[in-house]
């Protein structure tokens, strides 16, 4: 059974509705393949009622179990016939990969260092850049992402209230600027 365009809006079961016996309904789902969305529709009810339905009776679970098994059953025949009679490559690789790793069919990937040794693993902290300078003892956790994520904007995205911040959070912890020197500087007479 195919669908070539979406199934129909249906109300979850009509006023009056009664519930198929489980024979009707099994059969029902077995031609449609144990796809429930299809077999609601067979019906004339929402798919959630159909899965209400099965949820509520182990003997429905399991018949949809089992046709979905068959299902899988089908599948598998026809892709190893395909991948036998034909030849086909990645059929082949992916079966063998999947039903032969008692017989050794079985991809591994193997990490090793120089010479076969252990990997040199090395962690490296970095400063974002426009951190460097700063002293981040100066500064909460909260505040240094905050001036972090600042300095990250371009001058004339940032509103007047987040210019101040930047200027504050800088005269906080940052380095001490020409501007800085030059105003603490006594004045030349």
């Amino acid at each position: 059974m195919t669908a070539t365009a979406p199934l129909p809006a249906v109300p979850a079961a009509p006023p009056g509705y009664k519930r198929p016996s489980n024979v009707r309904l099994i059969e029902t789902l077995r031609t449609a393949r144990g796809v429930v969305a299809i077999a609601a529709h067979v019906l004339g009810v929402h798919r959630t009622t159909v899965r209400d339905w099965i949820n509520a009776d182990d003997e429905m679970k399991a018949a949809l179990q089992d046709i979905r098994d068959t299902n899988l059953d089908l599948a598998e025949a026809k892709a190893l016939t395909k991948a036998l009679d034909e030849g086909h490559p990645d059929i082949l690789r992916f079966y063998l990969r999947c039903f032969g790793r008692e017989r050794g069919w079985v991809e591994t990937t193997r990490i090793e260092g120089t010479n076969g040794g252990p990997v040199q693993v090395e962690q490296v902290s970095r400063v974002p850049a426009e951190l460097e300078g700063i002293n981040p003892a100066n500064y909460t956790d909260v505040e240094l992402v905050e001036f972090s994520r600042l300095m990250r904007m371009a001058a004339v995205d940032l509103s007047h209230e987040e210019l101040d911040r930047l200027k504050k959070l800088r005269q906080k912890g940052a380095a001490p600027t020409i501007d800085a020197v030059r105003a603490e500087a006594p004045a030349n007479e």
